[in-house]
């Protein structure tokens, strides 16, 4: 049951209704059964349903051992056991077939020939997804920061959160879990109802109409790479930074919209990531709820920057790596993550050279021109990134980025060659101009901090119900739709 369908519009008009006339006490329940039917809906074998309950038992049982421990011994020994078999589900399903064959193939190149068998576990979806927020709750607990959750159900219902557990954001409980006990006090509000409506209608039009169309362009430069030069390749590589980010936007719009008409507020996942001035910046912007659980349970724990520089830099590109691991059982991933540790490493080491070069060239850094600047090249650094995570392969990626700096050819921008990537003339003005509106909002939001929700919250109501209605027959007339076209098919779903 993919959002952005009738039936999970049926679905959801079922849980709204039914989350609000339910006896308060019994709310909760409530919202734990729409959160099995709408997982259920998603399974492909038990296999799946048996790791989501397995995460779930072990980290509340693991928690509560480590509360509930005196010994600093045996909290610790607790803690480790609660985490590798939480994460075993994880390695198993996602990572198994991966290991296998990288160590099938650096014993070949021993000499050393091993018959070995694929064993093609189906991922359960959404597994790093909940089991990340499950074990945020358990290094909470070991950080006596929070008190164990007594109810298994309720517990269960901040783990299994539908409009979360595919694709995040990746909660913290203090801040779901601690919403969700105190469920029964929730009613219902003609705000919230307001700005739930506009952030899923915002996140469909922007799926609907801008990333299927950003999708149809990347797909046909990335498989024909290699018919095209300069001008294709890059203009192929920016297509696809907007369409990943525009998709996960979609998807969390579509997600904090789900949990204001439920009365819950969810972690914005995304502040303007593409006007960063900064490498540093963008991270601090971009898919905010992983990157706050990596810098708190990885990159702080390891030392953060309360160390060396060395150190500090170690424990940045090991935080990175595990980003990429964590996004796939692909070394594609893997070096995107590490391009972006490098990155970071770069950063703090040439920061003092930098600092220097304004001084003795007397830049001005508080005027248009160096922000400028500074938005384009991390802007740069990031699409290049980007290219590695969405290449199919290693080779492919540095093959591509090969013909995009050899194959020079500056007449493609004058011949129209855009025009004949999958959209033509009419669907690629529709998405110019939609994509001009997208920035519109989006340089706002970098500007105010400020949603479109909360923007139109503060307007005027006739004014906030004419954009919803514009939205709503936008996205019908121009959405992507037909043989092809899979607009349910959320990016961040397969990680």
């Amino acid at each position: 049951m993919q959002f952005i369908t009738a039936y999970f519009a049926i679905f959801m008009t079922f849980s709204f209704i039914g989350y609000y006339i339910v006896p308060c006490k019994y709310r909760y329940l409530f919202l734990l059964s729409c959160n099995i039917l709408y997982y259920l809906s998603w399974l492909a074998n038990l296999a799946s349903l048996f790791s989501l309950i397995s995460v779930i038992l072990i980290t509340w049982i693991g928690a509560k051992l480590v509360e509930n421990t005196a010994d600093e011994k045996y909290r610790k020994i607790f803690l480790t056991v609660t985490v590798i078999l939480t994460l075993g589900s994880l390695l198993y399903f996602k990572y198994a077939d991966f290991f296998l064959e990288n160590i099938t193939a650096i014993l070949r190149a021993t000499g050393l020939e091993l018959n070995t068998r694929s064993i093609n576990p189906l991922m359960p979806i959404g597994i790093s997804f909940y089991t990340f927020q499950s074990l945020s709750y358990v290094f909470e607990i070991y950080r006596k920061k929070l008190n164990t959750e007594k109810n298994l159900l309720l517990y269960a219902a901040y783990v299994t959160f539908f409009p979360t557990i595919l694709s995040g954001p990746i909660e913290s409980p203090h801040n779901l879990l601690s919403q969700i006990k105190k469920i029964d006090q929730i009613g219902i509000r003609f705000e919230n109802i307001q700005k739930g409506i506009i952030l899923i209608l915002s996140g469909a039009w922007i799926k609907y109409v801008i990333v299927d169309r950003f999708s149809t362009i990347v797909n046909a430069v990335f498989d024909s790479y290699h018919s095209f030069g300069t001008v294709i390749l890059c203009f192929g590589s920016i297509c696809y930074t907007f369409q990943i980010y525009c998709d996960f936007l979609a998807y969390s719009l579509i997600a904090l919209g789900l949990g204001k008409l439920l009365g819950i507020v969810l972690t914005e996942n995304f502040n303007a990531p593409y006007f960063s001035i900064s490498i540093q910046d963008f991270w601090r912007r971009w898919h905010i709820s992983l990157s706050t659980w990596l810098k708190n349970y990885v990159y702080i724990p390891l030392g953060g920057s309360r160390c060396s520089a060395l150190r500090k830099n170690i424990n940045l590109f090991i935080t990175f790596l595990i980003s990429g691991i964590w996004h796939g059982a692909n070394w594609t991933f893997i070096i995107w993550g590490i391009i972006h540790g490098i990155y970071q490493i770069v950063g703090n080491v040439t920061n003092p050279l930098r600092e220097w070069l304004y001084c003795r060239l007397q830049v001005k850094r508080d005027c248009f021109s160096f922000r400028l600047g500074q938005h384009i090249c991390t802007f740069a650094f990031v699409s290049f990134a980007w290219i590695f995570f969405r290449a199919d392969s290693i080779s492919a990626a540095f093959e591509y980025i090969l013909r995009m700096v050899s194959k020079l050819d500056i007449w493609n921008l004058f011949n129209n060659s855009i025009y004949n990537l999958g959209l033509d003339v009419l669907q690629m003005n529709i998405l110019f101009v939609s994509f001009g509106i997208f920035i519109l909002f989006d340089w706002y939001k970098f500007k105010t901090n400020t949603n479109i929700d909360d923007f139109l919250s503060n307007q005027n109501l006739a004014f906030s119900w004419l954009v919803i209605i514009l939205l709503f027959i936008n996205t019908l007339v121009f959405g992507m739709y037909g043989p092809g076209i899979n607009a349910s098919d959320f990016i961040y779903f397969q990680f």
